[in-house]
């Protein structure tokens, strides 16, 4: 393998490397998008929880 094709093979596994870790960044971003959103329905949930207990020792 002369040093031209060496450069490109190098370049192209380089790019794949960038594609995949844009890929896995998505990924991640959706996975935190959808953990923020239960996190939010979560703490309604408790909030009501609380209010109801508050209530009831009131």
């Amino acid at each position: 393998m002369n040093e031209s094709e060496e450069q490109n093979f190098a370049t192209d596994n380089l790019m794949k490397a960038i594609g995949k870790s844009e890929v896995l960044i998505e990924d991640h971003e959706d996975a935190l998008d959808d953990l923020s959103e239960k996190t939010e329905d979560l703490e309604g949930w408790i909030t009501i929880f609380l209010k109801v207990i508050k209530s009831a020792l009131l």
